[in-house]
């Protein structure tokens, strides 16, 4: 009867030292795994970027620092924080597009003197500022989302019904943990 109370006794004491460093060993293997993004998180990145964009063409003054000026009978603002503002929405690639917009043979976009300037209007074709905005076909990834932005309006303008549905592609990427716009072309694309 000893030497089976040495057994038991001895049997509990490995199954306590075992399960104690079976525990230690795996606490310091401890996995995060990185959040993996859903579609409605997908979906509210793109919607917030496409009302900053809009601003950026449509009511620049609600996010940059402007002041109205004439230069050569052209209206157009002064952007007085332009770089600061449009690294925080689009991507190196995506500031090139931006300044290489024109709508009716002007750049929206000019740099005269190391100040930045926008047109204070663009044509009403390329405006989407009223309109129903709706995202389809979202392709995303914890790094990149690739969504369809349709665009559509109906206005009665002297008896007449104006009506139109535009769909762009965007491609929004991750850089540095911000999501900005890589490419999005605001273009009617009848230039």
């Amino acid at each position: 009867m000893k030497k089976s109370l040495i057994y038991i006794i001895l049997g509990v004491v490995l199954l306590s030292l075992g399960s104690f460093l079976y525990i230690k060993g795996r606490s310091n293997n401890v996995v995060v795994k990185e959040h993996e993004m859903t579609k409605d998180e997908a979906n509210n990145v793109a919607k917030e970027l496409i009302n900053d964009v809009i601003k950026v063409y449509e009511n620049p003054a609600v996010i940059f620092k402007t002041l109205q000026v004439t230069k050569d009978d052209v209206n157009l603002y002064q952007v007085d924080d332009y770089e600061s503002v449009v690294k925080n929405i689009f991507t190196s690639n995506g500031i090139s597009q931006l300044e290489g917009m024109t709508f009716e043979n002007k750049k929206y976009v000019s740099k005269i003197d190391n100040v930045t300037y926008f047109l204070t209007s663009i044509p009403q074709s390329n405006s989407y500022i009223k309109s129903k905005i709706s995202i389809d076909s979202i392709e995303f990834d914890n790094n990149k989302i690739i969504v369809q932005v349709t665009f559509s309006n109906s206005e009665v303008l002297a008896d007449e019904i104006n009506y139109y549905v535009i769909t762009k592609t965007m491609e929004i990427v991750k850089e540095n943990d911000k999501w900005l716009i890589n490419d999005f072309d605001y273009s009617d694309n009848k230039e």
